[in-house]
């Protein structure tokens, strides 16, 4: 069973109290990372093993949203039995949970095969900022009754095109911001790079409320831009594995054009390449072949490398769900990733400004004080008024969302550790690419202990290890805990000579960091699962 964090705990409690209220269509909105996936199926499972009647529905509209959901279900009720109802796939009878693609549902025959010979307890709607969509609705509509929990979880509890959850949701019954998850340690830092170029947007079209792509695309797809694009990234991220939001295909195609002229390994993806032509480019990006994916709309939802350190966003956009979504890319956890960052590429619009992240933050979650906040300038002012002198050919403006500190891994090739002290720790050990079980690892009591049966991915296993390092030992695991500036103890000392290691100028953190990196080393790098039985 997966340990829950304190929000996500707060999160189910909420919806038993809400349900006591006699609210049955309810809203949970949490940042990309959260955890959406493991709430609705802790509120799945306990709902289930409570009724004993009947099954438990999952709509999204992407199959990779349908896979991650299964995934969490096995880890969290292992012995729930779990249909499709996607393609060719109908399979639904005898099922505790059925998972099952908008696309395939909405169909007439599908959706009244369903509704005539099941009793449905909950339906959860992933990605619920779509279901005022006509295709949800012919589903919620058809399927609800009042004995039903209704659970929309989204990162993005609003629409682009202003259309109101409101029509489909009573209550927006739980929400968390980016800001405490990142001040909480759950998800990475962002350092963003608001760059600012000499184009303006006040002659793009609109399709809707937001940019139309082709109209864009002519404004914006310039050798000049794009240059100043690859510039940017060699001066901020050089070397990171970055994702480049594009507007188009002929947009990816000229960028990939110019990092490939700087000898970037960089590739493209896109909704024209097959299922295996995209899941191989994604696959060499995870593994550091590619080190600039750049995509059209694909990476949005649904997609998960907690290994991605740089975001950039070389399309504007006026949509408040699609910015959050490119953003929320760069924000999971992972060893050794201290912040991702984000490049914000600023073109100048009177007309149609596009929106920017802070922006989009109320004032009780700006950024921590800063020293242009301190000088009584706000940091929309701050970018209006920063010096730009003739001969610098990269204009941007830095900030923080805050300055945390992660805690300190030992990368042994595909395997990770996060040391407790004193020769214990969590050990993330790989059963397949980007995935991972856990173990709690005791060497002295020779103890190595399963954490999850369950294969998890790198990003979830990552919060958990985290998570389970802060519960036992926080003072020891914090990279600024006070007594890491000490000078090293005696037992340290010896310790390190002992290991032919020298100690000039180490503090006591430094010392202890490289105390465990050779335990590490030494005696992890043979452990095996079947030793640990």
């Amino acid at each position: 069973m997966l340990t829950l964090r304190p929000y996500q705990e707060e999160a189910l409690h909420a919806i038993r109290n809400a349900w006591k209220e006699g609210v049955r269509r309810m809203l949970l909105a949490l940042p990309t990372g959260a955890g959406k996936t493991v709430i609705f199926a802790h509120a799945i499972a306990r709902r289930g093993q409570a009724l004993r009647k009947g099954l438990a529905l999952v709509l999204a509209h992407r199959s990779e949203l349908l896979d991650q959901a299964e995934e969490k279900f096995r880890a969290v009720w292992p012995e729930a039995r779990i249909g499709r109802v996607q393609g060719r796939f109908n399979l639904f009878r005898g099922a505790d949970i059925v998972l099952a693609s908008v696309q395939t549902l909405s169909q007439p025959h599908r959706l009244e095969a369903l509704a005539k010979n099941e009793y449905i307890h909950t339906l959860i709607v992933d990605e619920a900022h779509h279901a005022p969509a006509k295709s949800y609705r012919r589903i919620i509509d058809r399927l609800f009754h009042p004995d039903m929990l209704l659970l929309g979880v989204t990162a993005t509890p609003f629409r682009s095109d202003n259309l109101s959850l409101q029509s489909v949701f009573e209550r927006l019954v739980y929400q968390v911001d980016l800001l405490t998850l990142i001040r909480a340690g759950y998800l990475a830092d962002l350092r963003i790079f608001r760059i600012y170029t000499s184009v303006s947007l006040d002659s793009v079209k609109l399709r809707g409320q937001d940019y139309d792509p082709l109209s864009l695309r002519t404004v914006l797809n310039t050798q000049n831009r794009n240059d100043l694009i690859l510039r940017a990234y060699q001066r901020y991220a050089r070397g990171k594995r970055a994702v480049c939001f594009a507007i188009d295909i002929a947009h990816a195609q000229s960028l990939k054009a110019v990092f490939e002229t700087a000898g970037i390994p960089t590739d493209f993806v896109s909704e024209k390449h097959s299922r295996r032509q995209r899941e191989a480019i994604l696959r060499r990006f995870r593994e550091g072949r590619i080190r600039v994916l750049i995509n059209c709309m694909l990476l949005t939802e649904g997609w998960d490398d907690p290994g991605v350190e740089a975001i950039i966003i070389a399309r504007p956009t006026r949509s408040r769900v699609l910015y959050f979504q490119m953003v929320g890319r760069g924000t999971r956890l992972y060893p050794g990733k201290h912040e991702c960052l984000l490049l914000d590429f600023a073109d100048a619009s009177l007309k149609h400004p596009p929106v920017h992240l802070f922006d989009l933050l109320p004032s009780d979650m700006q950024p921590d004080a800063t020293d242009l906040q301190r000088r009584g300038l706000s940091l929309r002012e701050a970018a209006l008024n920063i010096p730009r002198p003739e001969g610098i050919d990269i204009q941007a403006s830095e900030e923080r969302l805050l300055d945390r500190s992660r805690l300190r891994w030992v990368i042994l090739g595909e395997r990770m550790f996060l040391s407790t002290g004193n020769q214990t720790g969590i050990l993330l050990y790989p059963v397949q690419p980007g995935r991972y079980r856990l173990y709690e690892i005791d060497h002295k009591a020779q103890r190595h202990t399963p954490i999850t049966q369950t294969a998890l991915p790198a990003s979830y296993a990552i919060a958990i290890a985290e998570e389970e390092a802060r519960k036992k030992a926080a003072r020891l695991v914090s990279r600024d805990a006070k007594w890491r500036n000490l000078p090293p103890t005696p037992k340290q000392l010896e310790l390190l000579l002992k290991l032919g290691h020298g100690t000039t100028g180490l503090t006591r953190g430094e010392a202890a960091d490289l105390i465990n990196e050779l335990f590490a080393r030494r005696q992890l790098m043979s452990f095996h699962p079947e030793n640990s039985r």
